[in-house]
């Protein structure tokens, strides 16, 4: 239950929350015209990303409750993007690349527990926040490289594991804030790709 509510934590620290911080930096006497805070935003990015990062430990983990489960996937949900996808790859073979959508996967990892007896998820190299680019339109984008480490055993007593590197489109765009009701920078997550996998030797 700890462990629930620390992920959760992270989780509902929503750019509703935020965008009080990070209000955008007048440019001349134009009110509208503003930039983000791109440096509170890359902080914010690496923060959504261990959030991320924990959430998939906590649903994967066979001794997560079915509803904590459910409460983190609608939590992490609400970080992304509507119709975002993710990659997934194997060891056995890297270049085969399946794209599930966010929703999907998540639930698919919920059900782990099936197959194995002991998952773990977890980070083994710090997240890499590349910086955000403008683009034509006046939205902002960027990406951040995340690293995870996936160890398991089977029903059958079989052990797994492998490391794989995972890049997250991350958007800064102009919304209407539900709390405020004013218009404001907020950062949204977008899809996830495959980056690079790599099988651990199983001592």
């Amino acid at each position: 239950m700890k462990t629930l509510l620390c992920v959760c934590l992270l989780l509902t620290l929503s750019s509703a929350v935020w965008a009080q911080t990070f209000k955008g930096t007048q440019v001349g006497n134009d009110t509208d015209n503003t930039s983000p805070d791109l440096k509170a935003f890359t902080e914010r990015t690496r923060q959504q990303v261990k959030a991320l990062q924990e959430a998939i430990n906590m649903i994967s983990s066979p001794k997560t409750p079915v509803e904590d489960k459910q409460m983190a996937i609608e939590q992490t949900l609400g970080m992304f993007m509507k119709g975002s996808t993710i990659q997934v790859s194997g060891v056995k073979n890297p270049k085969r690349v399946n794209a599930y959508s966010l929703n999907e996967y998540l639930q698919n990892l919920s059900l782990l527990g099936k197959r194995y007896k002991v998952v773990e998820m977890r980070v083994y190299k710090p997240a890499k926040i590349a910086d955000f680019v403008k683009n034509p339109d006046g939205t902002w984008s960027g990406n951040a490289t995340y690293f995870q480490d996936f160890s398991a055993i089977t029903t059958a007593g079989a052990t797994l594991h492998d490391r794989v590197a995972k890049r997250i489109e991350t958007w800064l765009k102009k919304e209407k804030d539900a709390f405020t009701n004013q218009e404001d920078w907020m950062l949204v997550l977008g899809n996830i790709s495959v980056v690079e996998v790599n099988e651990v030797p199983v001592n």
